[in-house]
C-alpha cells in the first residue's frame, strides 16, 4: 500500500510540472512548447506586466515610460495617459532683427504660450515672463493633455517678449508634432526661427 500511494504521489507531481504555460521558477526551463508569456533568465513569466512584457517565449521586454502591456502582451502607449507640456529653457537672439528689444538695449523678457493641441483656438498655458534674459528657464509651467491626443494632434507654441504698452513676437505660432518616440525620450523636437536660437521643452508623464 505505502508503495503504490508513493507511485502515485510521484507521478502526480510530474504531470503538473510537464504541464502549463504559466510561470516556472526554472532555470534555463522556459520554451515556446511550455511558456505562453515571456521569458526571464530562463523562467516563464505571464507576459502582462509593465516590467516582463512579452508572449509565445520572447525575452520579456520592459516597458517605457507611458507605456503599458497592452492585451496582446506588447508595450504600447496608453492614449489615455495624461502628459504635461513644459518649455523648460530656451535661448534668444540678442537683437530683433537688428532692432534693441527694449528701449533701454536691455534684454528680452521672454514668455511662451502654449497651444494643446496644436490646432487649439485659444492658447491653453503660458510661463511666467523671465526679465532682461537671453537665457530664460521656466518652472512648473505648461500644458496637460493625454498621449492620443498629442500623438495625433501635437501642439504648437509662440514665444513673445513681454513690453509695458503689450508684447512682440519672438517667434510667431509654430505647431510640433510629437511621436511615440518623443514621449519615450521625454522631449519633443524644437527648430528654432526668427528670434529664438533654442527652445527646450520636456514631455512629463503625470
Amino acid at each position: 500500500m505505502k508503495l503504490s500511494v508513493m507511485i502515485a504521489s510521484s507521478a502526480l507531481l510530474f504531470g503538473m510540472g510537464a504541464v502549463g504555460c504559466g510561470p516556472s521558477s526554472g532555470s534555463g526551463t522556459c520554451t515556446v512548447d511550455n511558456c505562453g508569456g515571456c521569458c526571464l533568465n530562463g523562467a516563464c513569466q505571464t507576459g502582462t506586466a509593465v516590467s516582463a512584457c512579452g508572449r509565445n517565449a520572447a525575452t520579456c521586454a520592459v516597458c517605457g515610460t507611458g507605456q503599458t502591456c497592452n492585451s496582446s502582451q506588447v508595450c504600447a502607449f496608453d492614449g489615455a495617459s495624461m502628459w504635461r507640456v513644459r518649455p523648460v529653457s530656451a535661448t534668444v537672439k540678442n537683437n530683433n532683427n537688428g532692432a534693441k528689444w527694449d528701449a533701454d538695449d536691455s534684454a528680452a523678457d521672454p514668455f511662451v504660450e502654449l497651444y494643446c493641441p496644436a490646432n487649439a483656438n485659444d492658447k491653453t498655458a503660458t510661463t511666467g515672463t523671465v526679465s532682461d534674459s537671453y537665457s530664460p528657464t521656466w518652472s512648473g509651467d505648461g500644458c496637460l493633455v493625454s498621449a492620443s491626443t498629442l500623438i495625433s494632434g501635437g501642439f504648437a507654441y509662440q514665444v513673445s517678449d513681454s513690453d509695458v504698452i503689450g508684447s512682440e513676437p519672438i517667434t510667431a505660432k509654430i505647431s510640433v508634432t510629437v511621436t511615440e518616440a518623443n514621449l519615450l525620450a521625454g522631449s519633443a523636437a524644437v527648430t528654432p526661427t526668427d528670434g529664438l536660437m533654442a527652445l527646450s521643452i520636456a514631455l512629463q508623464k503625470q
